[in-house]
């Protein structure tokens, strides 16, 4: 589909037990309990696609995968967030920014800021 990469979630077999593993189109998951933390985690990993963005988030969230108490989404989801996750001459603003952030919000959860090493792409 297009896709030059692909997905995978590792994790310490010692402490973590898997309960469940499924995927879809551009996505794969685990949910793992961690006997460290005493809690289930549901980590998603996501491959997103650059073109329709908007059919393939849409299309993610309702699914209801989303709907745990604690979530980890994590990959190459294609979106920035601002300015400071891509440079250039070329540079803007992306053009689903408020979606992704209304997202955010509406999840609860938290973009964690790139330190090292900034991103590879531009635009």
């Amino acid at each position: 589909m297009g896709r030059s990469g692909g997905l995978a979630i590792g994790y310490a077999p010692h402490s973590i037990n898997v309960s469940t593993s499924w995927g879809g189109v551009g996505f794969i998951g685990l949910d793992l309990f961690s006997t460290d933390l005493g809690m289930t985690i549901r980590i998603i990993n996501v491959y997103g696609t650059y073109q329709r963005r908007d059919e393939f988030w849409q299309h993610f969230l309702n699914i209801e995968i989303t709907v745990v108490d604690q979530l980890i989404i994590r990959g190459d989801l294609n979106f920035s967030i601002g300015f400071r996750e891509s440079w250039g001459s070329q540079a803007q603003v992306d053009p689903m920014l408020e979606f992704f952030k209304d997202t955010l919000d509406m999840y609860n959860l938290t973009d964690v800021p790139m330190i090292k090493p900034l991103p590879t792409w531009r635009n």
